[in-house]
């Protein structure tokens, strides 16, 4: 049977649970060696030529150390998924705008607060040129955070090193670029425009990322700009979404396939996440 999704379940709890019967059996020395080599194969497939199981990946790549069959069985069904579905997972990267005047650089940036069972959460983003991601990833943030802010804002702080970096690279072909990075939580940009001035104990810990992104923000090096949750692409790459269609739909949108423009010079209005 052609797997529509990378996961079986449609619930995030359930992908990321290792609370089931098969979680307690541990895969042999040969079948762990196996599992290793093959979720390692799979995140770079996924992290460089196609869209789809990020999410998946994202909770396997914390199951090296002691996999058990239960991992197993979400690992083959993730490689069945990219198996029959090569033909829709491609990616078509591209500009869109006016490239001659300036390239559109845009970065989104999201994180889903204590998703995992050891309670971390899990930081999404994607980055892109116009059409298709040029760089895209879902990530485990290995501090555990406090708040659903402080799990933002260290999402954003660490993903805004790949923006610079491509930026910066860029620049030194001689192109103009026009940095933005989409965030959907007001309390981390509130943060970050107050410089940190917050009353709040969870957040005090963290006032050297506020400055980071403040530092970068002063030099215009990029903008931060507030997008609503329903139209962050980066929302994906935190969570399950709930049907297959609307899966679909997305994976459509963010690989360029759909020859719609996802920059921030574009119509990103148009989708729904």
């Amino acid at each position: 049977v052609k797997p529509d999704t990378p996961w079986k379940s449609n619930h995030t709890s359930t992908l990321f649970s290792i609370n089931t019967k098969d979680d307690e059996i541990l895969l042999d020395t040969h079948m762990k060696k196996l599992f290793v080599s093959r979720v390692a194969k799979m995140a770079y497939v996924l992290e460089r030529v196609c869209c789809g199981g990020n999410i998946v990946n994202c909770f396997l790549r914390t199951r090296l150390n002691e996999p058990t069959v239960a991992d197993w069985n979400k690992m083959i069904h993730l490689a069945q998924y990219l198996v029959h579905n090569q033909s829709e997972l491609y990616i078509r990267v591209g500009i869109t705008g006016n490239a001659k005047h300036s390239i559109p650089l845009t970065l989104y940036t999201d994180a889903s607060h204590k998703t995992t069972s050891k309670q971390r959460s899990i930081g999404g983003a994607i980055m892109t040129l116009g059409y298709g991601p040029i760089w895209h990833r879902s990530k485990i943030i290995k501090v555990p955070c406090d708040s659903t802010t402080e799990s933002e804002l260290l999402q954003l702080q660490e993903t805004a090193k790949h923006v610079l970096w491509a930026k910066r690279l860029l620049n030194s072909m001689g192109l103009n670029v026009n940095t933005k990075i989409f965030e959907d939580n007001t309390a981390t940009i509130s943060l970050i425009e107050s410089r940190g001035q917050s009353h709040a104990n969870k957040t005090k810990h963290v006032d050297s990322k506020v400055w980071w992104m403040d530092y970068y923000l002063e030099k215009q090096e990029f903008e931060l700009e507030y997008l609503g949750t329903e139209f962050m692409l980066a929302d994906h790459y935190t969570k399950v979404l709930e049907s297959n269609k609307k899966y679909n739909a997305f994976l459509k949108y963010i690989s360029g396939k759909a020859e719609k423009g996802i920059s921030h010079v574009d119509d990103i209005f148009e989708f729904k996440g």
